[in-house]
């Protein structure tokens, strides 16, 4: 009997992570400033978990925002590694 795989028959695991030479210079728990087009700032918050063209921020500690918008979008962004600011 074959193992069922949903969406994924016969193939192997599924990664939303692929290491590059861009996500390679950032670190899980480094606190990052950045630009948000979503919220049209600047803010600053923790990376939580990286992608290969993105990442999730933790904006819990962002004092820049209200509490409603914090709540809106669940004190998490992902941000595409491009609107980062380097010169931290």
């Amino acid at each position: 009997m074959k193992p069922f795989v949903k969406n994924n028959p016969g193939k192997t695991s599924f990664s939303l992570y692929q290491e590059t030479s861009v996500n390679q210079r950032f670190s899980e728990g480094q606190t990052l400033s950045f630009y948000s087009e979503l919220l049209h700032s600047s803010l600053q918050g923790i990376l939580l978990k990286k992608y290969t063209n993105s990442c999730l921020i933790d904006i819990s500690g962002c004092h820049e925002l209200t509490i409603a918008s914090r709540e809106k979008y669940n004190s998490r962004l992902v941000i595409n590694y491009k609107m980062i600011f380097e010169d931290m």
